[in-house]
C-alpha cells in the first residue's frame, strides 16, 4: 500500500503536466481492491492515494467520488450515473467501479 502511494506521488505531478485528462490508478474488481497501474477513461479507478493532487485539478479533469445517494448533475467526462466531479467540497475521492468483463 505504501509503495502504491509513493508511486502515485511520483507519477502524477509529471503526468499532470501532459495534455489530456489525468485519471488515476486502476482497479480490476468491483470492490476496487487490486491496483493495476495508470489507466484511461472507462476503467475503474480510485484517487484516494492522490487526493492532495485531485483537490487542485480543474473541473474538466476526470476525477470522481463514489456516492450511494447521488441525485444531482452527473459529470460529462465520462458519463457514469452516480458519479460527480471530485472538486465538489467535502466529498471522498473514489471512482465508481466498472464491472469485470
Amino acid at each position: 500500500m505504501h509503495l502504491v502511494k509513493s508511486l502515485a506521488l511520483l507519477v502524477l505531478p509529471s503526468a499532470m503536466a501532459m495534455s489530456g485528462p489525468i485519471l488515476g490508478f486502476g482497479f480490476r474488481d468491483d470492490e476496487c481492491h487490486n491496483p493495476v497501474g495508470p489507466i484511461e477513461s472507462g476503467e475503474c479507478f480510485r484517487t484516494e492515494y492522490i487526493e492532495s493532487y485531485a483537490l487542485h485539478v480543474g473541473s474538466l479533469c476526470s476525477f470522481y467520488y463514489r456516492s450511494d445517494k447521488c441525485d444531482g448533475p452527473h459529470s460529462t467526462v465520462p458519463q457514469q450515473p452516480g458519479c460527480y466531479p471530485a472538486n465538489l467540497p467535502g466529498k471522498p475521492f473514489s471512482i465508481k467501479c466498472r464491472p469485470l468483463d
